[in-house]
């Protein structure tokens, strides 16, 4: 479609700025369009502000400010949230850490909770998937935009000779407009992927707290195996010593060779505990950003916790709160919108043009034509969607994807109850076996060495069994701890695979 007439100079000024305030107008009314659309986007992402990370542990250094879009709110998911400190455990920075060349260095014992705040600040994953979710958002407020225009100037080597003087050039301005459903089908689409990484930083949150805790549990287990090294030691070394005076009387030198040997196996088992120390530390201290040389005082005493809710309802908890569950079904949903961008391709796209022709006072006057006036043009173009079978193939494609993300849904859910389902469990077991060593098996433990070594003194016992119940001692203390840790190393993953904290209760408290 095409419209030639002739205009006089002046009004070249006044016809371009009517075309970029029509421009204008279009894009303004494709704005408005949005606000009637089927939007999932949430309120206020239009603008952006700067907001600081607030200090979440008093170890953490100054947070560096983010990016977020402006009235931004996450969904219901909860992430793991920071400790609360009251005035009688609270500590300042000078008692809780010390400034060196090689780090913080705790002086007072660190607990879970503060470690976990700690990483969910300073996580250099953690960060960088924030980023990327805040990259998504800006994405969704370009993605339903109109095409850039096209502005072109072409200059005739030889000019075309008309009857009212020669063309030198021409000036066009061509703007390109998409099928707007398929915009707003885009729209919608990059609204539910941004959402998916939003819930994929909910779940790596998640996931950093429970490997923290769980690092953070380790490294109690191998101070207190340390320190019951160290008590059976000390045990060791009064019965060698009682066994040299008796050298001669009424025992043998190989009761001290034995005591001494087992003394060697100690400091052994030692050497192997200090060096799984060191590299559980240095595991926990890159998930916290930190040296990993950096010292870690953890608490003197853990208690057992074990989860109130039923397994149910941990799972019905899990399809409402995990976030990777969440992340599953707002792709399923991206995907749905992908189908409807794909039988959308079928529809036409529309390209307006606006031309002005520079025409030269190179001819006589006559009544004729009006010589030396410059011409213009408006004009409408379409595309034609003519190859069906690459768009059936471009359809059937993206509902392929669509059903494997539906599969991913149920996939998801089947590996989250049957998680939950596997962690109560070593909860439970953990909790009863905890109970079983401090309520049964240590005191029956201790009653034995206490008894045979005053057997010893008395020789009713040879001086082998003594050293066999110092190692059973030794043995079912560290039982013990392990026990506890793992009762809650297991709560720590069920919140995690949740994405939520859970009522837990004490089996005991040995504080």
């Amino acid at each position: 479609m095409s419209l030639i007439a002739n205009r006089t100079r002046p009004r070249f000024t006044l016809i371009c700025l009517l075309g970029f305030v029509g421009c204008c107008g279009c894009a303004a009314s494709r704005a408005n369009s949005q606000t009637s659309a089927e939007m999932v986007r949430p309120a206020t992402t239009a603008e952006h502000e700067n907001i600081e990370i607030a200090e979440q542990a008093t170890a953490m250094r100054e947070a560096e400010k983010e990016i977020q879009p402006a009235g931004f709110e996450r969904p219901d998911e909860s992430v793991p949230p920071a400790p609360e400190t009251s005035d009688d455990d609270a500590t300042s920075e000078d008692d809780l850490e010390e400034n060196t060349d090689d780090g913080p260095i705790f002086l007072e014992y660190t607990t879970a909770d503060q470690l976990v705040a700690l990483g969910l600040a300073s996580n250099p994953r953690i960060k960088g998937l924030q980023q990327e979710a805040l990259a998504a958002w800006d994405k969704v407020q370009v993605v339903d935009a109109l095409p850039d225009p096209q502005l072109g100037v072409n200059a005739f080597g030889s000019p075309i000779e008309t009857a009212s003087g020669a063309q030198r050039a021409n000036l066009s301005f061509v703007q390109m407009v998409p099928w707007l459903k398929r915009l707003d089908a885009k729209s919608q689409q990059a609204v539910y992927e941004a959402w998916v990484l939003e819930h994929v930083l909910l779940a790596e949150q998640w996931k950093l707290a429970a490997d923290i805790k769980s690092d953070y549990f380790q490294l109690y287990v191998l101070d207190k195996e340390l320190e019951i090294n160290d008590a059976i030691k000390g045990q060791l070394q009064s019965l060698v010593n009682v066994a040299t005076e008796r050298v001669g009387a009424e025992g043998t030198a190989g009761d001290v060779y034995l005591g001494m040997l087992e003394l060697s196996r100690l400091e052994e088992e030692r050497l192997s505990l200090q060096q799984r120390r060191t590299t559980t530390l240095a595991r926990l201290n890159q998930r916290l950003n930190r040296p990993p040389t950096t010292d870690i005082v953890v608490i003197d005493e853990l208690t057992a916790p074990m989860p109130v809710p039923t397994t149910g309802a941990l799972s019905d908890l899990a399809r409402q709160s995990q976030p990777e569950i969440a992340a599953a079904q707002m792709q399923s949903q991206a995907t749905r919108w992908g189908v409807e961008i794909a039988a959308l391709e079928r529809m036409p796209d529309v390209t307006f043009n606006f031309n002005w022709y520079f025409i030269d006072d190179n001819r006589p006057a006559t009544n004729v034509v009006d010589v030396g006036e410059d011409a213009w043009s408006l004009g409408a173009s379409v595309n034609i969607p003519l190859w069906k079978r690459k768009l059936d193939y471009l359809e059937s494609e993206a509902t392929r994807k669509h059903y494997a993300s539906n599969a991913a849904v149920e996939e998801v859910l089947r590996r989250y109850d049957s998680l939950i389902v596997e962690l109560v469990e070593q909860g439970r077991a953990a909790v009863e076996t905890a109970k079983l060593y401090e309520q049964t098996i240590l005191p029956q433990a201790r009653q034995t060495l206490e008894s045979d070594r005053e057997s010893y003194g008395q020789t009713k016992v040879t001086f082998d069994r003594v050293i066999s119940d110092v190692r059973n001692l030794l043995t079912l203390q560290a039982g013990y701890h392990r026990s506890v840790a793992q009762a809650a190393t297991a709560v720590a993953r069920l919140e995690q695979a949740v994405g939520s904290e859970i009522e837990t209760f004490h089996s005991h408290d040995t504080r």
